[in-house]
């Protein structure tokens, strides 16, 4: 675990502290483990409703410290902070959306049924198709550093929802917002190893988005980001044939 000193500094007040990044290969393989031990416990031993509950609890938790989160947002990536308060309201409202669309029909367990298009010799439908959704398994995704709170509950919010772990990288830029988050989502009762963190510096940023791309035990990856690093991401997945998603939040249920 390599650590180096991150400094943030606005008119009024100067931020400094030591950030341990993961950028060990040891480390990486060790945190995409948890998440993958962490898996069934979470997708099979756990019930939709109660899924809902984590998320509503985390919702809640961000709500009740909006204005921590939002200074510590305006601290480390310059945006007013009026525009960070409204991320985070932003940023909430997709955690409440998947927490109601963890106990819908539409989400994991659920599905249809629909008559088959083969038909018999008198022209009735053969028999019956039936369609479940699944979790993918374990997720990951790549943040950008401008909007690190939406951003990151977006691609969490629906992974935790249908019953995936999730492993996330938040930008190197904006590294303290992603770990207020987790904070609170561990306060809320998520359970370790269901949401993990991966931060790294700007020098080891490009390792771990390909150890996300070649590991096998990763089923799904999702990144917000430029076009070029994207195509990169979607190559790289190719050998391991990973569901992946571009610039849009993660479609965890197959």
């Amino acid at each position: 675990v390599d650590t180096f000193f991150f400094k943030q500094t606005n008119k009024q007040k100067t931020l400094s502290l030591h950030l341990h990044t993961h950028t060990c290969f040891v480390v990486k393989q060790q945190m995409i483990q948890k998440s993958a031990d962490a898996l069934k416990p979470w997708r099979d031993d756990t019930t939709a409703f109660l899924r809902s509950q984590v998320l509503t609890k985390w919702s809640n938790l961000i709500k009740d410290n909006a204005d921590d989160i939002a200074t510590i947002m305006t601290m480390e990536s310059g945006k007013p902070l009026a525009e960070s308060k409204g991320e985070v309201a932003y940023g909430v409202s997709f955690l409440d959306y998947y927490a109601g669309e963890a106990i819908r029909p539409s989400s994991a367990g659920g599905g249809f049924i629909a008559p088959s298009p083969f038909t018999t010799d008198t022209g009735a439908p053969k028999g019956k198709i039936m369609a479940v959704q699944e979790a993918v398994g374990v997720t990951a995704m790549v943040t950008p550093w401008n909007f690190p709170i939406a951003m990151i509950t977006r691609k969490v919010g629906p992974a935790l929802a249908a019953g995936c772990t999730a492993i996330v990288k938040p930008s190197e830029l904006t590294p303290l917002t992603a770990i207020a988050l987790k904070v609170l989502a561990d306060r809320a009762g998520v359970p370790d190893g269901v949401f993990e963190l991966v931060t790294s510096d700007r020098e080891s940023t490009a390792d771990v988005g390909k150890e996300f791309c070649i590991n096998p035990t990763i089923k799904k990856i999702s990144f917000t980001g430029s076009t070029p690093v994207g195509k990169l991401l979607m190559k790289m997945s190719s050998d391991t044939v990973k569901r992946v998603s571009l610039g849009k939040i993660p479609f965890v249920l197959s």
